[in-house]
């Protein structure tokens, strides 16, 4: 499980106040969000107007692989993924044995995998609990949180600058 932003340095360099995120103890190092670079009225005057990035290290990645993938996710999860085409999102919850929510997850499905967006500190959680249940489905759970990183970009030129880049 990384943690760390890629980004990190550039947030010091450019003096952005950094908070921690989660809980204090436990397995999981620190993991420092940007709170803000200016005053909070000039970001929010920028994101409604024209566009800010998100760092989000706060953020893990699973991937469930294998001919049984879907299927197996569609009896696990809260979400009907029947059908879903490649390349679409599905939100979905990851209840425990109790029924209650264990993981918010973000689904989005691969020719050749699903990939599940969930909070860095629910996917060992999860990762676990959803493996425990493969006993004949032919499919593999992996932690990738390590292979990807996530920013966003909200705001109304957000489709320009996409289309920029």
């Amino acid at each position: 499980m990384s943690s760390t932003s890629p980004l990190l340095s550039l947030h010091r360099d450019g003096n952005a106040l950094l908070s921690p995120y989660g809980p204090s103890t436990g397995p999981a190092p620190e993991i420092l969000l940007v709170e803000a670079f200016d005053p909070v009225e000039i970001e929010y005057a920028s994101i409604r107007t024209h566009a800010a990035v998100f760092d989000m290290p706060h953020r893990a990645t699973i991937a469930v692989s294998g001919p049984d993938a879907l299927p197996f996710l569609n009896r696990m999860l809260t979400q009907e993924l029947k059908g879903v085409p490649h390349f679409e999102t599905r939100a979905a919850f990851w209840l425990n044995r109790k029924g209650r929510i264990d993981a918010d997850l973000r689904l989005l499905h691969l020719p050749d995998r699903i990939l599940l967006d969930v909070d860095i500190h629910a996917a060992e959680r999860a990762r676990a609990g959803l493996d425990s249940f493969i006993v004949a489905d032919d499919c593999q759970i992996t932690d990738e949180t390590g292979r990807w990183h996530r920013i966003s970009l909200h705001g109304p030129a957000s489709a320009s600058i996409l289309a920029k880049l």
